[in-house]
């Protein structure tokens, strides 16, 4: 109940307990049982903040994965992955995230790995470049052979 002119208001109540079943219990029960779908073991996380201040939070994260079947025909399938995220603490929420935003991060995740990559290899044509040597296609058979030797050298060295 909740009342303007005392400003009183009941408190909420906790996450999946109410009567009715949210979006999350909904989504996960209707993956749950299915013949082709296959679920991770619940994976827990626990982040404390900087210095203690806001306390600790738990994520737990669950993937789904289903097949999706093309255009009715069995043979045709592909996966399609489902995320489940809940986080515990002062303030806990549940979500679902859909196979199409899991395949966003995914995506997102893939471009800035490339992109790094991409940087880190600049980085290194240029340092080899200012040491005055040669890029590989450059090379003759001989020249290559000499660098691998003296790459295996610096490696046995290394471990020693």
């Amino acid at each position: 109940m909740n009342d303007e002119w005392t400003g009183f208001r009941e408190p909420a109540a906790p996450a999946g307990s109410s009567a009715m079943p949210d979006e999350f219990d909904r989504a996960f029960g209707l993956l749950d049982g299915l013949k082709h779908v296959l679920k991770t073991k619940p994976a827990i996380v626990n982040i404390a903040p900087p210095f203690g201040i806001g306390g600790m939070r738990t994520y737990i994260v669950q993937t789904v994965r289903e097949r999706e079947v093309i255009s009715g025909n069995e043979d045709k399938a592909r996966p399609r992955f489902t995320l489940f995220l809940q986080r515990t603490g002062d303030s806990p929420i549940r979500v679902v995230l859909p196979a199409a935003v899991g395949d966003l991060i995914v995506r997102q995740r893939d471009q800035l790995t490339t992109q790094a990559r991409k940087k880190q290899a600049k980085a290194s044509a240029a340092a080899r470049k200012a040491r005055g040597e040669k890029p590989g296609f450059q090379l003759s058979a001989a020249e290559r052979a000499e660098r691998k030797k003296t790459r295996e050298k610096a490696e046995k060295e290394k471990r020693k």
